[in-house]
């Protein structure tokens, strides 16, 4: 279990607990909820993440990162018109262009097949962040070509498509003018985030940032911390589940030494916890009830008398 602090310069801290097991060289990529950025410090904007000492983290040297960033550009509008200009004329160019918002919801996708048209669609984008992507990939070259690419020039006895350069820009839906023209030789991705009518630190996201002091250090802990991993090793794999792959119900056969009450806790393949419950321990082996997991792989993890026991095991 890890206790993660981030912020930007300017924001307080929030934590975010990732609960999970690794064994040695395996890795997790861990994606961090949405930030609340209001006074976001706009002069030197840096966004740290840090690991906050724990029982399981007693060395903390090397557990922070800093990434000085750059602002996305503010634009005084609520309406935009996005204008794609395709040229490229090949049957197997495919661009997908999409938008979403800080919550991840997509508020515009489409797709094109390189047919020669000039596509105009205007978007609502009420005061927020956004991020806009626009993908082009070329199968038979097996890259990304853009809307402007030096074989496209070439004619088609050479090799080449032999046509002009596509385009792109965005305009403001309200009165015409040109928001930002981009590169058409881009090859295989643009990315290019914004905000509309208020810079990131002006307004609330609805986020809430909230930091977490994760629980205090145990004394056993730091009498004898070479003797802690092989305690813990112990008790990885000290538990049976069964049957593992499971549809409905998971049964856990428990030592004689897990007495009084159980806490437990699952966990997905990314870190997040999906199910947890605590009960008086009646019997050597206990049932919980998995229907609502959908498949994929777990971590279960019970705590008992300072103790803790892991197990994976699989939802079919």
């Amino acid at each position: 279990q890890l206790y993660i602090d981030y912020w930007v310069t300017g924001t307080s801290k929030k934590t975010y607990i990732w609960n999970g097991l690794l064994n040695n060289s395996e890795s997790i990529e861990v994606e961090l909820p949405t930030l609340n950025w209001t006074g976001l410090n706009a002069s030197n904007p840096v966004f740290y993440a840090s690991l906050q000492r724990s029982e399981y983290n007693l060395t903390t040297w090397n557990d922070t990162i800093r990434k000085p960033f750059i602002l996305p550009n503010m634009y005084a509008t609520e309406k935009i018109i996005l204008e794609l200009k395709e040229t490229n004329g090949a049957q197997n160019v495919s661009n997908t262009l999409t938008v979403i918002d800080d919550k991840n919801n997509t508020i515009f996708k489409r797709t094109t097949q390189g047919d020669s048209k000039t596509y105009s669609d205007t978007i609502s984008v009420p005061q927020g962040c956004y991020k806009l992507t626009l993908t082009d990939m070329e199968q038979r070259f097996g890259c990304g070509d853009g809307l402007d690419y030096w074989v496209s020039k070439v004619a088609p006895s050479s090799g080449g498509l032999g046509t002009t350069a596509g385009t792109f820009r965005i305009l403001n839906a309200v009165n015409g003018s040109q928001i930002v023209s981009f590169n058409p030789d881009f090859g295989g991705l643009i990315m290019h985030q914004f905000t509309t009518m208020k810079t990131m630190g002006e307004y609330s996201n609805g986020a809430t940032n909230t930091q977490i002091t994760a629980p205090k250090i145990p004394d056993s802990v730091w009498k004898d911390t070479s003797t802690r991993a092989s305690v813990l090793q112990t008790k990885i794999g000290s538990i049976r589940i069964f049957p593992n792959p499971a549809k409905t119900i998971i049964n856990i056969e428990l030592p004689q030494e897990v007495i009084g009450e159980i806490n437990y806790n699952i966990v997905n393949a990314e870190g997040k916890q999906v199910h947890s419950g605590a009960r008086l321990r009646k019997n050597s082996i206990e049932s919980i009830d998995i229907r609502s997991l959908p498949a994929g792989s777990y971590v279960l993890i019970i705590k008992n008398n300072e103790n803790q026991y892991f197990e994976r095991f699989l939802v079919e």
